[in-house]
């Protein structure tokens, strides 16, 4: 039984490591090097505000429709230089932002993180964030239990989000969940758990075999 666990384990670590050669040839090495930079100890008042918006906005939208308005909500937002600066003219950053992207209530549930923000202050929310975890990030508007482990896994925590390509994976190879099937992975190659976890979700978005690229190792 050891010797099968131990196959298929290998053939998983083949497969993981074939899908992140083919995202790095396909452009998009910027992506894991910017996840594994991430920190949680490091990470700022900006990082936070941008990567909440972000995760906000993706919520129900894919993430290449995102992509194309993100940069100038940003510019509506201050480049989310500080919930402060931002909620001192936050009227006028929802106006702005309402006429790049015109969807009420993500634009207000965004505007409601910045009033938290300003209102507590960030050590307040970052202390918060470390103490409780995704109890305290689905406080927020659209951040539920798969979007708030998204958003903990931008702000630099090892953490798997169980979104529907993952979860599909995880069944494919065996594993109960998405974070057992990327702690595996991590034993076998040593990338860490958020990197795992984009390098399978950004080749499910890519590649509509990629159940069969991993259905293989059973």
């Amino acid at each position: 039984m050891k010797h099968l666990e131990t196959i298929k384990f290998e053939q998983l670590a083949h497969r993981y490591l074939d899908a992140k050669d083919f995202i790095i040839q396909e452009g998009y090495s910027w992506e894991l090097d910017w996840q594994t930079e991430r920190s949680f100890a490091g990470f700022t008042e900006q990082e936070f505000l941008k990567e909440t918006s972000w995760v906000i906005l993706s919520c129900g939208f894919r993430e290449s429709t995102i992509r194309k308005y993100f940069n100038t909500i940003s510019e509506s937002f201050l480049n989310w230089e500080s919930a402060d600066k931002i909620h001192c003219s936050l009227e006028k950053c929802r106006r702005d932002a309402l006429t790049i992207f015109n969807n009420i209530k993500k634009i207000d549930s965004i505007c409601k993180v910045i009033t938290h923000v300003s209102d507590r202050g960030f050590l307040h929310t970052k202390t918060n964030i470390q103490k409780e975890g995704l109890n305290y990030v689905q406080g927020f508007p659209y951040i539920g239990p798969v979007t708030g482990l998204h958003l903990l896994k931008n702000l630099g925590i090892q953490i798997a989000k169980p979104d529907r390509h993952l979860v599909r994976i995880a069944k494919a190879t065996g594993f109960p969940t998405a974070q057992e099937l990327c702690e595996s992975i991590n034993e076998i190659v040593g990338d860490n758990i958020a990197e795992i976890d984009l390098v399978l979700w950004r080749y499910a978005t890519l590649r509509s075999d990629y159940i069969s690229h991993f259905s293989t190792v059973n």
